[in-house]
């Protein structure tokens, strides 16, 4: 390690830039190109990934603290706001800051682990379904059809009202409603590439399934999946904050963009902002995944 610090130093030298120039080259190797949007979408969801992996540190109080004194305290932009708690706080007296830093943490880990749970389950099916047909097909999208009829909430009661609220709870339900969207993509997919030369060649030349499998189809199906799991990833933050809203979530004393929301509709009408910033939150990450979904889309989908 202390050779490399001194190689770097060298190397920095001899090149004749400073530290800050690498670090700034550095930046630039690997941002986007692309409009304002698309920038500015990457900015936003660095911010969101950042304060979940570091809301212990970044948080200005106690997310679980409550202090009736100082409950409903407006933002320090309105009149009667302060610096000690810069977006107000809430019926309870806790720290809205805090608590939107810790929701990001607990919504994005939902999220994420949902989406990657219902793509790998999507991914296996659709190209089980998708490469071998017959019977396995007409099953597996008779499944397919069935789940995506049955609307997110009504499922969502059901399994809750069987099971409990929970975060194992929450990834499950998640998982199930979203792997039927990546099984009928990847099935279509699947049967595309089922037509193509490479596909014919690697049966001729007889290479065992499983080798086209991981060497042909899933090469080729990787763009899809990284388009479909980073538009996912924003869905689920919804379908989440909607479960915390309905009170379908996780306990209520847990910080959650959709349990902050469902805490403030009382006093929309006097204290908009205990709504409305948990809100903002939800609307600005998700179309910041969004807008790098699209951007995803055109640089990797070969048909884009």
């Amino acid at each position: 390690m202390k050779q490399m610090a001194i190689f770097e130093r060298k190397l920095i030298r001899r090149l004749g830039l400073s530290r800050k120039q690498t670090l700034i080259k550095s930046v630039a190797q690997i941002w986007p190109e692309g409009s304002w949007d698309l920038k500015l979408s990457v900015a936003v969801v660095a911010v969101a990934l950042l304060a979940a992996v570091f809301a212990s540190v970044l948080a200005p109080q106690d997310p679980y603290a409550q202090r009736l004194l100082a409950r409903l305290k407006a933002p320090v932009f309105l009149p009667g706001g302060s610096t000690t708690h810069i977006l107000g706080t809430d019926a309870l007296g806790r720290d809205i800051l805090s608590r939107l830093i810790y929701g990001a943490r607990l919504s994005l880990f939902l999220a994420v682990t949902g989406c990657l749970g219902a793509s790998l389950i999507g991914t296996i099916l659709g190209l089980m379904a998708g490469r071998y047909g017959g019977w396995l097909d007409r099953i597996l999208m008779g499944l397919v059809n069935m789940q995506l009829s049955i609307p997110f909430i009504l499922l969502a009661i059901t399994l809750i009202a069987v099971t409990e609220p929970g975060l194992g709870n929450i990834v499950f339900i998640l998982i199930a409603t979203g792997w039927a969207g990546h099984a009928r993509i990847i099935r279509a997919e699947t049967l595309r590439l089922n037509e193509t030369g490479f596909i014919e060649s690697a049966k001729a030349i007889g290479q065992r399934e499983h080798l086209i499998l991981l060497k042909h189809y899933l090469p080729s199906l990787l763009p899809q999946i990284v388009v479909l799991a980073s538009m996912d990833v924003a869905k689920f933050i919804v379908l989440e904050s909607s479960l915390s809203f309905l009170g379908l979530g996780v306990e209520p004393s847990v910080p959650t963009w959709g349990s902050m929301a469902a805490d403030g509709r009382e006093y929309l009408a006097t204290h908009w902002w205990l709504t409305t910033l948990p809100g903002l939150a939800v609307f600005t990450v998700c179309l910041s995944l969004n807008i790098i979904g699209d951007w995803l889309r055109e640089r990797l989908d070969p048909k884009g």
